[in-house]
Formats: C-alpha cells, sequence, structure tokens
C-alpha cells in the first residue's frame, strides 16, 4: 500500500465504518465459486524472560531516580538518554532488548517534518532513532493498547487520529521484515500510561498527558529490583496478548499488522457511534 492510503483507509474506517475485511452478511442461500484466498504468514513472538541483559556494559546510562515535571524537558531528556543508548549499543555492538507499553507508541506520530515548535521536532527525533535501533538489530517488544475512546476525549479530532493511525501502519509495513520488532496489541481495556525499560539498566514511566501535546511528566530510575519485576511481569502479558491476537489473525483471516490495527479500529466505530459522531462533527 502507498503511504497516503494508509492513512485513507483509517479515515474510511471513521467516515463509512469501512472495515478492511470482507463481509458477507444474509448469506443463508448465497454460494461463493472460484475464489482464491491467499493467507500470509502468521507473526513471529519469541520470549526474552531469561535473556540475559547487558546492565554491566550500559552502566554509563545508570542513574539516580528522577522526575520530571514540564513537557519540553521530558522530551529533552528522553532524546538524551536515547541518543547515550544507541551510541553505546553501537558501540559495544550489542544486541539490547527494549520493552514498552504504550498507546499507540512512539513509532507513530501526528507531527509532519514541516512542524518547526520544538516539541514536533523533538518527536520526530525520538521515532527517528527508536526506528535506527531497530534497523541496527535491537530488540523491540511493544505492547500497544489503541485507545480510540481516550483519544477522543483528549481532544483529538478524525484527521488527527486517522493521521496517527496511518503513520503507525505505514510504520509498521516498513518494518515487517525485522524480526526483532515484535508487536502485541492489547484487545482488552488497557487503561495504562507509558513505561518503557531500556534492557536492564532504565526505567522510564510517563503520566499526566497534557492536553494534545505529550506527557506533562515521567520518572526515571535504575533500581535494578523494579526494572527486573517490571520486564518478567511484562513478558507474561506480552506473550498473553501476543497469543490472543494470533488467535484473531487466524480466525480473520488477517496477514499483517496494519490490516489488524485497521480491523480494531473499525471494531472501535462499530461499538461507539456515540464517539463516531464526535468525530464526523455532530453534537
Amino acid at each position: 500500500m502507498a503511504n497516503k492510503d494508509w492513512y485513507e483507509a483509517a479515515r474510511n474506517c471513521i467516515c463509512n465504518s469501512g472495515s478492511p475485511l470482507v463481509r458477507i452478511d444474509r448469506n443463508k442461500n448465497t454460494s461463493i465459486e472460484n475464489v482464491n484466498i491467499t493467507v500470509g504468514l502468521y507473526p513471529v513472538a519469541s520470549s526474552c524472560s531469561n535473556m540475559k541483559g547487558h546492565r554491566e556494559r550500559l552502566k554509563e546510562m545508570i542513574t539516580e531516580d528522577i522526575l520530571i515535571n514540564t513537557v519540553t524537558k521530558k522530551q529533552v531528556y528522553l532524546i538524551d538518554v536515547l541518543e547515550r543508548f544507541r551510541y553505546i549499543v553501537y558501540k559495544e555492538n550489542i544486541q539490547t532488548i527494549v520493552r514498552m507499553k504504550a498507546l499507540f507508541s512512539p513509532f507513530s506520530t501526528i507531527r509532519e517534518e514541516s512542524d518547526t515548535d520544538d516539541l514536533s521536532q523533538l518527536e520526530l527525533d525520538e521515532k527517528r532513532i527508536l526506528l535506527d535501533l531497530v534497523n541496527h538489530g535491537c530488540i523491540f517488544k511493544l505492547l500497544m493498547s489503541l485507545d480510540f475512546t481516550r483519544a477522543v476525549v483528549c481532544g483529538y479530532g478524525m484527521e488527527e487520529i486517522s493521521q496517527r493511525i496511518g503513520d503507525l501502519c505505514r510504520t509498521c509495513e516498513s518494518l515487517k521484515d525485522n524480526d526483532n520488532f515484535q508487536v502485541a496489541i492489547c484487545m482488552e481495556a488497557c487503561n495504562y500510561e507509558p513505561i518503557w525499560t531500556f534492557d536492564e539498566v532504565c526505567i522510564e514511566k510517563q503520566m499526566m498527558f497534557h492536553e494534545k501535546s505529550n506527557y506533562k511528566a515521567c520518572y526515571w530510575s535504575s533500581n535494578l529490583g523494579e526494572i527486573k519485576a517490571f520486564n518478567i511481569i511484562f513478558d507474561r502479558e506480552f506473550m498473553l496478548a501476543f497469543q490472543q491476537m494470533y488467535l484473531a489473525w487466524n480466525l480473520l483471516h488477517i496477514d499483517s499488522l496494519p490490516q489488524y490495527i485497521l480491523y480494531c479500529m473499525d471494531q472501535w466505530c462499530r461499538l461507539n457511534p456515540q464517539y463516531l459522531k464526535i468525530l464526523k462533527g455532530g453534537s
């Protein structure tokens, strides 16, 4: 699919409740003949619970507990951590694991290269560094919630949601051949704020979403016990969500993450007409 098509497909889900799948209703006396259906490969995930971390080789990143409570300072600090992390990973030539619990994920954004404000450029830098790390071989385990209701409540409109989902689909499509980019979409209500761990050396918790700009505050720690406890629980939740997603792919004959993301969006539109009316400009 071309770049713009993912945006149009997401927008179509909102405007027309158009599903990316073929639906056949009232088919009791219908026969279908001479149809070829090709189902692609299903996703592959691996558990990393027992994989030894690289805390010693990442020791330059060990930090005291830090709380930051302004949007821009939070983002500047995150970029600094990402750049230091990337530098060490490249220099030491190690395969690290980044675990992310996230809403929509930092692998998608509504920011454009033409946006000149500092926050937009910082968010674009964040995405670029993450993509660099994926392409370098760093393992990313992303447990993602597609909370469209929260997006509407936070004031995002149809165009912004379509743009964010379109960008997410485009990114997932571009990384489809990277086995180290592992995504599980939580199918149940997962009301959580973003939490990341960088291997076994840092944990970041974001909180206090500020209007439509970004999270206002974040907490950083290098407490090994806290990081290991989160990683163990995360891997368990990730594998469960991944297995549930795999079953859905089998049942629905879905063969890609972008297609499944659009399916989830379509289902939300069908089940939440009250929010859909708001997105379309109704009262």
